[in-house]
């Protein structure tokens, strides 16, 4: 099944270069995935920080990085601090790159 038009038009802002600072997506969408749709968008921004909100215990081979996963139902405070990890490790991520390598 094809992506919808709410993941296509998220993959057109990303393509456009509009700042994005980070990307919450369910898992179960219509069309794609949520991994698959955070796969797509770090295929353009390999930086993005993204949280996977998800109600299922396993997920098929996680393999996508600094993939911050979120268990629903979820609390306000869970969500705060799933946000905050995402940010830190993408800023980690960052000062762990050399100069030339770091997105601008």
């Amino acid at each position: 099944e094809p992506p919808d038009l709410t993941q296509k038009a998220v993959l057109a802002l990303i393509d456009t270069g509009v700042p994005v600072d980070l990307v919450i997506s369910d898992q179960a969408m219509p069309g794609m995935t949520g991994m698959e749709l955070i796969s797509a968008i770090r295929a353009r921004r390999l930086d993005m920080p993204a949280i996977l909100a998800t109600g299922y215990a396993e997920l098929p081979n996680a393999t996508l990085t600094r993939l911050r996963r979120l268990a629903k139902p979820f609390t306000q405070r869970e969500l705060a601090e799933a946000l905050a990890a995402s940010i830190r490790s993408a800023r980690q991520s960052l000062v762990d790159q050399p100069l030339a390598a770091q997105p601008r």
